[in-house]
């Protein structure tokens, strides 16, 4: 009985010990990084994290990271700036007050990356270079087809701006709110707006305009982002073209 019950004992010690170990590698019961957003990692799921870039007459969208710096940067959105040209890579702007910090060496820089040199200068990168230096990660730029073309070779004026999805309801809730209708070949807009922009989901524009009536039986069957600029405010609506 003594040796059966010492038996027991360490068995025991060697469970706990096991189940008390840090280094131990439990990826089974670990969520992935696709069902738990990490801090730092990019959110899609997450229409409050979406921005958009106007540059020129060319709009891009960008999805921002879940951390504190990209949480206080969305909160100082809209802003216009100048961003000045450097290396013949990326444009940069120092904001007038600063933000937080979490910079690490990313390795390599990606087109399209935004980031935060320091705690106060924001960067835009148009090229996929290394690099040694420490940033804090604010987001990347969902499509960045026509990005390096549209920043030019020098000082560029950039506005940015929170981009908000809204549902029929939230939009049913906005005064004169214009109202968008699809069916099989004609995307229709009913009120009063500036003008709209027809998206894929990843912010690429499809066609611009001011008319009410548009033609897309050309387009693909799927999911689609219209965007509509009026005197009061900018509305984003998903659509599904069947």
């Amino acid at each position: 009985m003594r040796k059966t019950l010492q038996i027991f004992f360490v068995l025991g010690m060697a469970v706990n010990a096991y189940a008390c170990n840090p280094d131990r590698n439990d990826s089974a019961n670990t969520p992935s990084l696709s069902e738990t957003p990490q801090p730092g990692q990019l959110n899609n799921n997450n229409d409050k994290m979406k921005i958009q870039l106007t540059i020129g007459s060319t709009a891009f969208t960008a999805t921002l990271v879940d951390n504190t710096a990209a949480t206080a940067f969305r909160a100082m959105l809209p802003i216009t700036v100048s961003m000045s040209e450097l290396n013949g890579n990326e444009k940069y702007y120092y904001l007038p007050g600063t933000l937080p910090t979490s910079a690490s060496n990313p390795g390599t820089i990606r087109t399209g990356d935004l980031m935060l040199y320091g705690n106060n200068c924001i960067v835009l990168f148009y090229k996929t270079f290394s690099t040694s230096y420490r940033y804090t990660r604010l987001g990347r730029m969902d499509n960045t087809s026509g990005l390096e073309a549209a920043l030019g070779s020098g000082s560029v004026n950039v506005k940015i701006d929170k981009m908000e999805a809204t549902t029929a309801l939230e939009q049913a809730a906005i005064p004169d709110a214009p109202q968008v209708i699809v069916d099989n070949c004609r995307l229709r807009i009913i009120g009063d707006f500036i003008r709209f922009s027809l998206m894929d989901l990843n912010g690429g524009i499809i066609l611009q305009g001011n008319k009410h009536t548009v033609d897309i039986s050309n387009l693909l069957s799927g999911f689609y982002l219209v965007k509509i600029d009026t005197r009061m405010n900018t509305l984003v609506r998903k659509i599904v073209k069947r």
